[in-house]
Formats: C-alpha cells, structure tokens, sequence
C-alpha cells in the first residue's frame, strides 16, 4: 500500500475560497485536496448544504455476512477498533461500495456521531458523502488521511480520519478500514495503526484463501513462511 508523499492540508479559508469558485487551475492542479474537491463538485455534490446523508440499510446484512469472520470478537477489526477507541477514535469496517458494516467507538466521541453519520448503514463513498477518508480512500485506491476542513461537506469539518483499503489474493479492493476521530486529537500514529491493520487483514484473507484452495494449504504457507 503506498502512501501520499504530499499529504494535502486545508483550513476553511482554502474551502470558503474554493467554494466561492476563485482559486484559479493552476492552484487546483498544484493541490491535492483541491483536486479531490473538484472531482467532488464536478460530480455535483453540494459541500456547504448537504442533504441527508445516504443510507442503506437493506444491504447491510448480506453486506456484513461476507466479512463475518473478520468482524468477529478477537479478529482484526474488532482488536484495532477497540484500542483506538481508548485514543476517542471510531473505527469502521466497510464493504468496496463505502458501505459501514461495522463500527466501534467509545466516548466521548459517541455523542457527535448523529450528525456526520458515522453508523452502520450508511454510505461514506465519496460519490455519496465527498471527499472523506473512507471514499476517497476508494477512489484513489491508497491509504488517505482527511483532516478538517480537507473534508468536502463542512458537516464533517470536525472529523479526523483516516483510512486504508484491504485487498483481496487477486490485488482487488474488497473491504476499507477506517478511523475517525475528532480534529482536536487528530495523530499520525492512528493512520499508522490504519494502515497496519489493513495489510494484517490482507494477510489474513490470502492465507485463508491459499487454504481454501488447497487442502493444509495454510499448514504449508506456514511451514514455507517459517523457512524465509
């Protein structure tokens, strides 16, 4: 998984300037973040009054059915999400499409969650919810970090997030972990812990695989493994 060697930053004059159409081409095609707003606002997505965010709650049971091994007690998701929890960050397991199958958090973060929706259920594609870690994530197939004002809808300004997609043995993004948090406790170490997390749960979905295919296949790949 590569990381951004520029990470974009953003403060609500950047928005408000973005938003009131004066920042010339030249800026966007010099900014990250403003890249990503443009891909946002081309797609006619409103940033300062968003509506209801989407919600899908009838794909969410056969949505979680496929990961339910890994949103198990013990797994991956379920040990990461619940130390950054400790740090008041939120943790989200979603599907390929932005659907949260998913979610641990722990106060005093919970209260703030009714209006940004960070719920199962809900889609957090960038095509439903703009610039965000989850869909932006998606859209740029790498791991992201939208901090602030860096967040297209403004509803979002207070979050922090940071996310990392999960790919499958063929190399294709099936799943993206993400964590959220508010602003003010926004840290590096949470999108390393992200990051990391993503490459175990991939570890984990290719030995299964390579198990799956071949009888004592994991046995193997770890008598292999044991031997580098």
């Amino acid at each position: 998984m590569g990381t951004s060697l520029n990470p974009p930053v953003a403060d609500l004059q950047l928005w408000n300037r973005f938003q009131s159409g004066v920042c010339s081409s030249q800026e966007v095609q010099g900014s990250l973040v403003l890249e990503r707003w443009s891909r946002c606002r081309n797609a006619g997505l409103p940033a300062d009054n968003p509506g209801e965010p989407t919600m899908a709650l009838d794909d969410l049971p056969r949505a979680r059915e496929r990961f339910s091994s890994l949103l198990a007690p013990g797994a991956p998701f379920d040990a990461f999400a619940t130390t950054i929890a400790r740090a008041g960050f939120c943790g989200l397991f979603c599907d390929a499409n932005g659907l949260v199958l998913a979610r641990r958090i722990g106060e005093p973060f919970e209260a703030s969650i009714v209006e940004t929706r960070l719920v199962e259920g809900a889609m957090w594609s960038e095509s439903a919810r703009g610039t965000n870690g989850v869909g932006t994530s998606l859209v740029e197939c790498s791991p992201v970090s939208v901090i602030g004002a860096e967040h297209y809808e403004i509803r979002n300004h207070g979050l922090a997030c940071y996310a990392a997609p999960v790919r499958d043995i063929r190399e294709r993004i099936v799943a993206v972990l993400d964590a959220s948090g508010p602003v003010s406790v926004a840290a590096g170490f949470i999108h390393a812990s992200v990051v990391a997390t993503a490459a175990a749960i991939e570890a984990l979905l290719v030995a299964r695989t390579y198990d799956a295919a071949l009888p004592g296949g994991l046995f193997e790949l770890e008598r292999l493994l044991a031997g580098l």
